[in-house]
């Protein structure tokens, strides 16, 4: 299950912040937000499973706020920090039951 909630009012109008309330069902119910495990997660357990799902929820919804052109969850890059689209910073966080993830326009 995810419910999304207030952003934390820490952000400007060129910055997008997107927050939710989440469950370990996330996990098996991935597939009813359009959301999917890299191959790196699928024998984790179902906690970690979802708050990664969350947050890569968090992320494709503030991109799509943002106004990036099909925008998707970002990917994992080697160093397992989201691979955010050119042009674009971000950070995801996440804790027991809330995940947030922040975007914003870049030049570099």
């Amino acid at each position: 299950m995810l419910r999304r909630v207030d952003s934390p009012p820490l952000l400007g109008t060129a910055q997008v912040g997107v927050a939710v309330r989440f469950d370990v069902s996330l996990a098996a119910d991935a597939g009813a937000y359009d959301l999917a495990l890299p191959p790196e997660l699928s024998r984790a357990v179902p906690k970690r499973q979802a708050q990664f799902l969350a947050g890569r929820y968090c992320a494709r919804e503030a991109l799509r706020a943002l106004g990036t052109a099909d925008a998707a969850a970002p990917g994992i890059r080697p160093d397992r920090s989201p691979d955010w689209p050119a042009g674009v910073r971000g950070s995801i966080t996440h804790t027991a039951g809330f995940a947030w993830a922040a975007v914003a326009r870049s030049d570099t």
